[in-house]
């Protein structure tokens, strides 16, 4: 599906990391942060990209978590609108997600469309019972 994406204030860590195993962590971290002051959520988890393509190794990726501009963390504004974001959602085990977006790069460059900007992975749900890390 196309959709807008609209700017959003996140908490957020950012870190180099050494391969997409451990981006659980990172994003634990940052969960783990927001539950110590007691600042609540207003929106799903995310993991964002900041490299142009694909690596396996030595990856800059930003756990960030939605929360109100004053809950008293320092936060970000992410990015203004994204007018055009192509956009899937998969339902399944985490090894099954390079195969989602296998199948998006694939929609993209069969409707002639291009990445352009940072890949962002919301996690609608988490684990075994639904819950963020």
């Amino acid at each position: 599906m196309i959709k807008r994406v609209k700017p959003l204030t996140v908490y957020s860590k950012r870190r180099i990391l050494p391969s997409q195993d451990i981006d659980v962590p990172l994003l634990e971290s940052a969960w783990n942060d927001i539950m110590a002051t007691n600042v609540h959520k207003i929106g799903p988890s995310m993991t964002i990209y900041h490299q142009s393509e694909y690596k396996e190794r030595n990856i800059d990726m930003e756990a960030a978590i939605p929360v109100a501009p004053d809950c008293g963390l320092e936060t970000c504004e992410l990015p203004a609108a994204i007018e055009k974001a192509a956009c899937l959602v998969y339902y399944g085990s985490y090894e099954g997600l390079n195969s989602a977006y296998n199948d998006l790069a694939r929609w993209i460059e069969d409707n002639r469309c291009w990445m352009n900007g940072r890949c962002r992975t919301l996690f609608l749900t988490c684990g075994e019972h639904g819950e963020d890390p």
